[in-house]
This record gives structure tokens, sequence and C-alpha cells, in this order.
């Protein structure tokens, strides 16, 4: 993004304990900043005690100018990180998307797994999300990133109830895709969200549900690329 420093600080209890006058003297300026960018709410120091306006007063006796971002709105409510988890852990996607200003998405390496998507004549790629965020459990339609590749993809998340495992887990079955990816470094984007995850009586009853869901599915691919065409 055409960043030439960046500056990670461990934010333990004694970086947090210090003053605003004992940040900006011991961190900030040892960037020499001509301006210092925050956003509208920003705040700093013990407590949150640093305003805007003790920062504004800092920069003009030590020489640097402060520039507020004003918050960016969409439907007239303020877009915040807060908001836009809070949408995702809702499994709300598409809204979150909007905030967003880009699909939510995970990254992680395929796994092995039961093997039971092959068995069910749906093989899917088992991805360790272990440092993501993920939706609230159940099946997305979306995308998934191979090698810079997206293909269109049926995304589930969840605990599978009807083989009554325990862990959480994301898997994803690629359409149009032969390939073995074990190992492999992939992104899914989460587009929208069909259903919530449910407990089935057997595998027959489980199948029968997938193939609706991926009718479904392949019925939102076609609608949304019948809008991008037009566009």
């Amino acid at each position: 993004m055409g960043i030439d420093i960046l500056v990670i600080l461990k934010f333990d209890r004694a970086f947090a304990s210090q003053s605003p006058a004992e940040f900006i003297g011991n961190w900030l300026m040892m960037l020499k900043p001509k301006a210092v960018v925050v956003g509208y709410d920003f705040n700093f120091g013990r407590g949150g005690s640093g305003t805007l306006d003790i920062l504004r007063q800092e920069g003009e006796m030590r020489g640097f100018d402060v520039e507020v971002v004003e918050a960016s709105r969409v439907d007239g409510m303020v877009v915040s990180s807060s908001r836009i988890r809070n949408l995702v852990a809702a499994g709300e996607v598409a809204r979150a998307a909007e905030l967003l200003g880009r699909p939510f998405s995970v990254s992680g390496p395929v796994i092995k797994g039961h093997g039971r998507g092959r068995k069910l004549g749906f093989p899917t790629a088992n991805i360790d999300t272990s440092a993501e965020m993920l939706p609230a459990d159940g099946v997305y339609a979306g995308e998934a990133l191979v090698d810079s590749d997206a293909y269109p993809a049926m995304i589930n998340i969840g605990s599978n109830p009807t083989f009554d495992d325990i862990a959480r887990s994301l898997e994803a079955c690629f359409f149009n895709f032969n390939r073995d990816i074990y190992g492999n470094e992939v992104e899914v984007k989460f587009l929208e969200r069909i259903r919530s995850e449910i407990k089935f009586k057997g595998p027959e009853e489980l199948i029968a549900q997938i193939e609706r869901d991926q009718a479904l599915i392949e019925e939102f691919f076609k609608e949304r690329n019948g809008k991008s065409n037009a566009k």
C-alpha cells in the first residue's frame, strides 16, 4: 500500500500505563513526524486520557500537524470495526461487505479432514482458520481463491452435528474444480448466507439438503453474474 516504514509496538501493561505526553515523547517523536493522521474518535495514553485537543497542543509545541479523518457512514450509520465484527458474527456477510467495501474473507492452508464430503458426493477442502474470525455457523455462497484463480464455492461452517463432531471447522466445496490442493493457502470470500446449521437424521437427509443448497448457490451466481453483465 506504499508504506515505507511500519513500527509495531508491544501493547503491554507498561506501554498502556504511559501518559499522553510520555507516549508522544517516548514513541511518536521517534518517527520525527511532519503530520499525524488520526480518526475522529481517537484517544491515547493511560485510560484514554489523551484527546484530540491535547494532540493538537503537543503538535504545535513539537512541530507536527494533526489531521483528523471524519467518520465514514453507510445509510447514515457510522462504519466501525466493532459493527462489522458484529455483522460477521451474526452471519450477515452481505451487509458486512457493504461496510467493508469488499467481501469478508478468511485465509488458511488446506488440511486433511474426515473425508466425508467426498463419500457423500461433495468433495470439500477443509481449511485451517484457527487464526481467523469466522461468521456464524451455517452454509454460505462464496468464492475460493486458489493460486489467484477464483472458483464459486459452497461453504459450510460448524461442527457437523449430524455426525456428532465437536470441533468447529470450515469446509468449502469448489464448483468446477478437480485438483489436489492439500497444503495450499486458500482465501475464502463470503458473499451470502444460505441457511443456518442443521442436524439431520442421517446421511441421506443431509445429501438431499446439500443438493438444495448447491442449487440455491448456483442460482445466486447466475443472478450475480447477470447483474455484472448488465452493468
